[in-house]
């Protein structure tokens, strides 16, 4: 059985973990019992307690308000303490509202391990925010960034070279098996998921499971696995899963729908890990 344990060997520390506990709890209640707009009032300004003192009013407002469509085509290069080096994102995209998420929030920095860190593969790499942040956290961490949009790539590419070979960026997606597979795209991109390509159709991308990107790159153990690819968790977590997931530690997964909440669950509940939710995020561990 899945477990919400309080066990925090490989999690943090027992006051750390009980405060974001509380914290998500809080959170969860407000969404329930304000108003939308109130809501996100109240967000936006826990955004700003974050972001502001970490960068300074100016950069932050920029960073903030990057996401203005008449800014498209243009590019903004920020400074974020929790990353080593500045990174880079694409104005009039939603890119400035993830980073905000991943690098002033730390999204997916809550209960982190506690032994050392050596492997950790980035699914779904975007423009390689979380993957900067993961190197920067874990620097003697090999990160693992696959990406499978052109756009996305070049950009992650750009972002993640001034951490040199601890970081390997791959243009192509995880999937349970290797496999040729087609981009969806979302309106305004602000999605890129991918389907098996039927034999008739010519891939776009190429597909890889974990466990193959394992053997490739000569490790057994994934120390963390952030998965955020956009309703493709279903597939992977209802494939041959359970070669790679007995090698893995932590894994910070969205589940883009119901389906794939089940599935991700599934495959979980049979190692063993426990979890813990943080907003969207499901974050397990053994």
């Amino acid at each position: 059985m899945i477990t919400q344990s309080t066990s925090l060997t490989e999690c943090g520390s027992g006051s750390l973990f009980s405060a974001l506990s509380l914290g998500e709890a809080l959170r969860r209640l407000g969404r329930r019992l304000l108003p939308t707009k109130l809501y996100a009032l109240g967000s936006a300004a826990l955004d700003a307690c974050l972001g502001i003192p970490s960068m300074g009013w100016r950069n932050y407002w920029d960073l903030k308000h990057s996401s203005h469509r008449h800014l498209i085509g243009q590019r903004l290069v920020c400074r974020i303490p929790s990353l080593a080096h500045p990174i880079g994102v694409r104005c009039g995209t939603t890119d400035g509202g993830t980073l905000i998420q991943t690098a002033v929030r730390h999204a997916y920095g809550k209960y982190l391990p506690v032994a050392r860190v050596k492997f950790i593969i980035d699914a779904g790499a975007n423009i390689g925010d979380t993957t900067a942040f993961y190197a920067t956290q874990f620097p003697l961490a090999t990160v693992v960034a696959c990406e499978p949009d052109p756009e996305n790539y070049s950009l992650l590419l750009e972002n993640c070279k001034p951490y040199g070979d601890r970081v390997i960026p791959l243009k192509l997606a995880i999937w349970p098996r290797k496999s040729g597979l087609k981009l969806v795209s979302a309106e305004r991109k602000t999605a890129v998921s991918v389907i098996e390509a039927p034999s008739d159709v010519r891939a776009g991308v190429a597909g890889i499971s974990p466990m193959d990107l394992c053997s490739q790159l000569g490790t057994n153990s994934i120390d963390i696995f952030k998965c955020d690819i956009e309703g493709s968790e279903t597939a992977l977590f209802e494939g041959a899963c359970d070669d790679w997931l007995r090698i893995t530690r932590t894994m910070y997964i969205e589940a883009h729908n119901a389906r794939a909440h089940r599935a991700v669950f599934a495959a979980a509940e049979r190692h063993n890990f426990k979890h813990r939710r943080y907003r969207g995020l499901y974050i397990f561990w053994k």
